[in-house]
């Protein structure tokens, strides 16, 4: 009887030992789960350079002696927009760039797209697509020719009702307006070096710009509507500055 007791106790001891053992693993997994927190925090964001290919040279009329083989890290520019994330840098070097399908970029921060000076980086739009920013928190565009984009309809009725969503704004698009390039939602805004031309509409609207905006040396050229296309509107540039905790515009000289 006495023995059975004592083996009792020495399993009861036994299981005592376990279960603190278990509490110090538990104790220890946690603390580790917060340095890794408290690292993942502390470390800044990896920011990205993605070397954007040519597609032909920079008067988008002959090939480029540009070679994919030589770059690794080379995507055209349709890709590379579809796959753009946070902390981004695109570099497109002197040539021409087609778009051909229509990307919103959304929802990110810093990114940037360079080309190397506003006469030899010319992105050229396909049909009826154009270049759309809603939500991002430091945009810089610099150093390209940006021509020919025509975002419309669906598309562009899609990039301004992610806008209305978070602010009413008063300002809307007629049907049959084309935008070349769309801004909506987005803090820090730096266009520098950019020529945009030959947009069958209004070359650039932005809408609820907050930050500091710097437009230094942004050309616009050739944008309106052709002579057999009904719409009425067309320009170089609309902006839309507004207070977004009061829903007013906001005062600009």
């Amino acid at each position: 009887m006495w023995a059975n007791t004592c083996v009792v106790e020495d399993i009861i001891v036994q299981l005592l030992v376990c279960v603190q053992h278990m509490t110090a693993v538990m104790e220890s997994v946690q603390a580790l789960l917060l340095v890794l927190v408290t690292v993942a925090s502390l470390c800044p964001a990896i920011a990205v350079e993605v070397q954007v290919l040519p597609d032909l040279a920079s008067d988008c009329s002959s090939s480029s002696d540009k070679s994919g083989d030589t770059l690794s890290a080379a995507v055209n520019i349709d890709t590379a927009l579809m796959n753009t994330g946070s902390n981004t840098t695109l570099l497109l070097e002197n040539g021409c760039y087609h778009i051909n399908s229509f990307t919103l970029l959304q929802d990110l921060s810093n990114i940037s797209l360079i080309g190397s000076g506003s006469e030899s980086t010319i992105v050229k739009c396909e049909g009826d697509v154009g270049l759309a920013f809603v939500n991002i928190s430091g945009l810089l565009i610099s150093g390209m020719t940006i021509t020919n984009c025509s975002l419309s309809g669906v598309n562009l009725q899609n990039a301004f009702s992610v806008v209305q969503q978070s602010l009413d704004v008063f300002y809307s698009f007629r049907d049959g307006t084309n935008v070349g390039i769309f801004i909506g939602d987005t803090s820090d805004l730096q266009a520098r070096n950019v020529i945009v031309r030959n947009t069958p509409g209004i070359g650039m609207v932005a809408i609820n710009l907050m930050g500091e905006s710097d437009m230094n040396n942004v050309t616009f050229t050739n944008n309106g509507v052709p002579e057999n296309i009904s719409c009425n509107i067309g320009g170089g540039l609309n902006i839309l500055y507004t207070n977004y905790h009061n829903h007013t515009p906001t005062e600009t000289p």
